[in-house]
């Protein structure tokens, strides 16, 4: 699955918001809440609980991080593939 969206703030900015664990709850909709499960709150090893609407909850954790190539990768804690999100800047042409 790939997905892409056009958000209108500087790199920087937006890594700040996808590092930023609980700030899903903002910018995903299927997210109804999310809060911190590990006492690390950055990088390698930080952990989430969201719960899901309609229902539902999943635990995440972050498994890489590169803030110089702006990806990071999160597994589901029940196993599964890494999910990668990496941000890049689109042309003047928006391509």
């Amino acid at each position: 699955i790939y997905n892409t969206i056009k958000i209108n703030a500087s790199p920087d900015r937006i890594w700040k918001t996808l590092t930023d664990l609980e700030s899903v709850q903002y910018y995903n909709p299927s997210v109804k809440r999310a809060r911190y499960i590990s006492k690390n709150k950055e990088g390698i090893g930080a952990s989430r609980e969201s719960e899901l609407k309609p229902k539902g909850k999943i635990k995440e954790r972050v498994t890489s991080c590169d803030s110089k190539k702006k990806i990071i990768e999160m597994m589901n804690f029940f196993g599964g593939e890494n999910i990668p999100v990496k941000l890049e800047r689109l042309n003047s042409m928006g391509t």
